[in-house]
């Protein structure tokens, strides 16, 4: 008479490996370990590679039940990619983390044939699917190519890993970070004498923000077209924006494009928002002046009085 398996299993780190000469073979998904929260928490496991899911088979399927989190653990830090096996739609999640939840953020990308929902810029958190046990919120569309508009960062992301079950880690490996394929170098720094800095940036420690004054493009009575950039000569990002010199008091983001330590560029955030000019308490804001600063140059400079 066959043993009856016991209810809660211990919790297993695993990692995928290729042998040199071997032949890969499809490895069927075994419950491994839990449910969390009876025996063991996430946050206490080894460092490793790892796959959770929602719901545990019945005993003669060999597959993935629910909804599954495939991640690298480092310490409290988490990267994976949160998915629906059987349907294709997922999230890549990174963040820190404690007990069973994860909490940071997630860049969700869609196919050619699909497009973000009208709500995906919602500040509140909010259920991604009715299952409840992923909460998004603070949705800005970014993308790899200006253009563009297939992904959406979420600036925040709530997993919540309960009463989920530890598969084997199967052959293919978590996300290392979640970003867009890169596409393209940086555009060469312009002549240090056409740059003018204007601020500081919080987000880069306070590398100083410069003006790009070969940007300045007129694009209507009063108004401009303009960039700023972060990171010279290695550049570090660069902003795009639009201001009416009659209206000193807010300024249009247009986008903003971000690059890796190899000036390769990795993301394109598409805003198309108009923010306050000096107000610091908006999620564009940074504790300087920088905006403002560089809407008063181009203004007393360039425009008609």
């Amino acid at each position: 008479m066959p043993l009856s398996s016991p209810r809660f299993l211990n919790p297993i780190a695993l990692t995928s490996a290729v042998i040199l000469g071997s032949v890969p073979v499809a490895q069927a998904a075994n419950v491994i370990a839990g449910p969390t929260d009876a025996q063991f928490k996430i946050a206490n496991l080894p460092d490793g590679n790892y796959r959770f899911c929602s719901d545990r088979p019945p005993s003669d399927v060999k597959r993935v039940s629910g909804v599954c989190f495939r991640f690298q653990k480092d310490g409290e830090a988490i990267t994976g990619d949160y998915y629906y096996p059987y349907e294709g739609s997922s999230i890549c999640l990174t963040g820190q983390v404690n007990g069973n939840t994860v909490s940071g953020q997630g860049l969700e990308r869609f196919s050619i044939n699909s497009a973000p929902p009208d709500d995906f810029d919602q500040t509140s958190l909010h259920d991604w699917r009715p299952e409840g046990f992923l909460e998004i919120g603070r949705g800005v569309a970014v993308s790899d190519r200006p253009a563009d508009q297939k992904a959406v960062r979420y600036r925040s992301a709530l997993l919540n890993l309960h009463n989920f079950y530890q598969y084997n880690a199967g052959t293919v490996l978590p996300p290392s970070r979640c970003n867009l394929p890169t596409t393209r170098a940086a555009s060469p720094t312009p002549d240090r004498e056409n740059l003018r800095e204007v601020g500081e940036s919080a987000f880069y420690n306070g590398e100083p923000i410069y003006l790009d004054e070969t940007s300045i493009t007129a694009v209507g009575d009063q108004e401009y077209r303009y960039q700023t950039l972060i990171g010279v000569p290695d550049r570090l990002s660069e902003t795009e924006y639009r201001l009416d010199c009659d209206n000193l008091g807010t300024v249009q983001v247009l986008r903003s494009r971000y690059y890796d330590s190899d000036g390769d560029l990795q993301e394109v955030e598409v805003v198309n928002r108009a923010v306050p000019a000096e107000q610091r308490d908006t999620p564009y804001a940074t504790p300087s002046n920088q905006r403002y600063n560089a809407s008063r140059y181009i203004c007393d400079a360039y425009a008609q009085n």
